[in-house]
């Protein structure tokens, strides 16, 4: 194999590591977000509304979804996308000032990169 070769072989596994732990961190922030006061977490859970109003989109800010479409549109980003992630219900951003569901997620997002990179590797 020549240089060249080995130096675009060694960037594309780069990049999908790169990708692996950029999707790994925000399934994290997804999850944590999501977990019960109930369960350890900050998210309130009478219906279950809340929860399953979570929606994430790349490139554009997301109108509804749930834990599954989210999922699947985190295994579309990419290192350099941006991802939008946020909650459908009317209340949401109510709830989150009370009880900073969001907030405390988003504020381990260096956690969340620190274990997906050794995850990853």
């Amino acid at each position: 194999m020549s240089f060249g070769d080995q130096v675009k072989s060694w960037t594309a596994k780069t990049q999908r590591n790169m990708d692996a732990v950029f999707r790994a961190a925000l399934q994290d922030v997804a999850h944590d977000a999501s977990i019960p006061i109930a369960k350890g977490g900050n998210m309130p859970v009478d219906t279950g509304n809340l929860r399953n109003s979570l929606a994430g989109e790349v490139g554009n800010m997301p109108s509804s979804g749930s834990l599954d479409t989210i999922a699947l549109q985190i295994a579309r980003v990419h290192v350099g996308d941006t991802f939008y992630m946020g909650w459908s219900a009317d209340y949401a951003r109510v709830m989150n000032a009370r009880y900073a569901f969001r907030d405390a997620a988003a504020q381990k997002w260096q956690k969340f990169i620190d274990e997906a990179v050794r995850r990853v590797q």
